[in-house]
């Protein structure tokens, strides 16, 4: 199981029970792999009232015990590609030329997408 969850607003602190600990801010993302078990925990700073997005991802069956990992990865350190209406942060993998800063146990593309009005956007799979 990896786990993503990217902070929206607000301040998200969290732990767990291998000494991982932190606190996540707007546009932070956490990269995890659960693996052979994490017991994690995450809560609002103080009396803040954070939003946040988070994803899941099942991992094959073969990839379902390997090293747990938790990565912050600070806004500031994602790889960015813009073009004209597009902002690309990538977090994981490639993409316009770009690697995100995610380590990871198999692949897996994470985009951040921003896209002004009446923009599309195509993504070669290559990177």
């Amino acid at each position: 199981m990896a786990s993503a969850p990217r902070d929206r607003c607000g301040v998200l602190e969290h732990g767990d029970d291998l000494g991982h600990a932190g606190a996540l801010e707007l546009g932070d993302v956490q990269w995890m792999t659960a693996g052979r078990g994490i017991i994690h925990r995450e809560l609002a700073f103080r009396n803040e009232h954070p939003h946040t997005l988070q994803l899941w991802v099942d991992l094959p069956a073969s990839d379902k015990l390997e090293e747990t990992r938790c990565q912050d990865l600070r806004q500031a350190g994602h790889a960015v590609h813009t073009e004209r209406g597009v902002k690309v942060q990538v977090i994981s993998a490639a993409a316009a030329g770009v690697v995100g800063p995610a380590l990871n146990h198999h692949p897996i593309t994470g985009l951040i997408l921003t896209l002004g009005p009446d923009t599309t956007y195509a993504r070669a799979s290559t990177g």
